[in-house]
């Protein structure tokens, strides 16, 4: 019997899929216009139309076919009203939901990109009531326009920020799963320690942890027992006094930006989670280096911040991994974090929608 969650994760898996690729794609156009006018000329289209075309067309092939998709983009219109969201735009494209929107926006980039690969060719038409239309990505013949393209995609592209999707996206998956199984959103939902393994459930996933190398399921489990509060690291790290040495009691735990105590400021941990999440572009990678180098700069060598500011960026990136971990086995409960935990200097939280589903410790 087919299972409407696993399907509705594959939609979800193709909204995300979509965001990525809009996020590559405006990198590009925007190196690509840095460039200079001879360097634009020596640029081809085939490894544009293989690297940043194509992630488009495989998200939309991901999406379930009629009539089922029409009812997803409904739930997530749903999931939306319930969460009381503003609309969302793309220039002057509307979308009822993110998951429309971002697949819209896909489908308007794979025509825009056709109509300069192939001129002569008959453009699809949208799709109606009547049916879906069976869209194809042309690859770039003798005839292709790039300049034209590039042109066209940097007038929509330039100065739109698509990191917001990710987060509406989220945001709308985790309210509409939990309105699609009302009967299980408070039931059976834990997470445990049973000697040196954490066991965790979520709805219909479950996932045993050992507790060495994954002490922020230990904070999880304080976030959980505590929603909508935003907790201080004192509070998650049991040192109410504050007066422990973070290094001495953390040390023990991966911590891919130990240096980024430079980085708890908004700008770099988004830089951070782009890269990890789309990957690790030349402009990024620029971008984040800049910051690096004006942060150093300013301070004159000088520690930035104090080690309160250290452990909250420890324990922020370690909750980030753990999302990540739990992807494999536990994808349901990985995007759920993803969407609720708030993490924002001084404190983190946990943030369910209403109704919020009940954990046993």
């Amino acid at each position: 019997m087919p299972d409407p969650l696993s399907d509705f994760h594959q939609f979800h898996e193709a909204a995300l899929d979509a965001a990525y690729a809009l996020v590559r794609l405006q990198d590009v156009v925007v190196r690509y216009f840095k460039l200079s006018i001879q360097a634009r000329r020596n640029v081809s289209a085939s490894p544009l139309y293989v690297e940043h075309m194509a992630p488009f067309m495989d998200a939309i092939r991901k999406v379930p076919e009629c009539p089922e998709d029409e009812s997803m983009f409904r739930r997530m219109t749903v999931a939306r009203v319930a969460l009381m969201r503003a609309p969302l735009a793309f220039r002057n494209m509307q979308g009822a939901n993110a998951h429309q929107l971002v697949l819209g926006v896909s489908l308007f980039f794979i025509r825009l990109w056709n109509r300069r690969a192939r001129p002569e060719e008959r453009e699809n038409p949208p799709s109606t009531r009547a049916g879906p239309a069976h869209f194809v990505l042309y690859p770039p013949g003798a005839e292709m326009d790039l300049v034209a393209f590039m042109d066209e995609a940097h007038q929509c592209l330039g100065d739109y920020n698509p990191l917001s999707l990710h987060v509406e996206l989220e945001l709308e998956y985790v309210k509409a799963t939990e309105r699609l199984e009302p009967e299980k959103q408070n039931e059976g939902n834990l997470i445990q320690r049973n000697r040196d393994n954490w066991q965790l459930r979520y709805r219909n996933e479950t996932g045993d942890y050992p507790v060495k190398g994954n002490q922020s399921i230990a904070w999880l489990a304080k976030l959980l027992a505590t929603p909508n509060s935003a907790l201080y690291v004192a509070d998650l790290r049991g040192d109410p006094e504050g007066k422990l040495a973070a290094d001495a009691k953390l040390g023990s735990e991966p911590e891919i930006d130990r240096d980024g105590i430079r980085a708890f400021k908004r700008e770099l941990e988004e830089l951070e989670e782009l890269i990890a999440t789309a990957g690790a572009s030349e402009s990024l990678l620029e971008r984040k280096a800049r910051l690096l180098q004006s942060m150093k700069s300013s301070s004159r060598g000088k520690t930035i911040g104090s080690s309160l500011k250290r452990d909250h960026s420890n324990m922020a990136t370690q909750l980030r991994n753990l999302c990540r971990k739990l992807e494999k086995k536990m994808p349901h409960l990985a995007s759920h974090l993803k969407a609720c935990l708030k993490i924002q200097f001084p404190t983190i939280g946990y943030f369910p929608p209403e109704p919020a589903p009940n954990w046993q410790f």
